[in-house]
């Protein structure tokens, strides 16, 4: 009786390692993923997304401004953004063409945070 109850305190000793294991090695698998994932994202994908920005500002405002700015943050969590050394330049020259071609705003600004 004594060896049957051992056998089996064996037995579910061994399933909980292996559970044990199986969950270590699942961390591990997914932590693993998600680095690879931050590394592509800090050094892929947020420079793509930087130009992507600042064309788009410069298309938009038919060449007047141009954005430039250092650091991008994304925060999924928050679902935020953060800019470091955010500046909003006019190029006068363009601003002045347009300006006689077209009706355009009387104002042209420099904005820079």
């Amino acid at each position: 009786m004594t060896e049957e109850k051992t056998d089996i305190e064996k037995k579910q000793k061994t399933k909980k390692r292996f559970k044990v294991k199986r969950l270590l090695r699942a961390l591990i698998v997914i932590s693993l993923i998600l680095g690879v994932l931050q590394y592509v994202g800090i050094n892929y994908a947020l420079p793509l997304l930087k130009d992507t920005i600042c064309k788009a500002v410069n298309k938009s405002s038919g060449g007047i401004y141009t954005m430039n700015f250092d650091k991008f943050e994304i925060n999924f969590l928050t679902k935020s953004f953060e800019m470091e050394n955010f500046s909003l330049v006019a190029d006068t020259a363009v601003y002045l063409k347009k300006i006689n071609e077209e009706n355009y705003n009387k104002g042209v600004y420099n904005i820079s945070v």
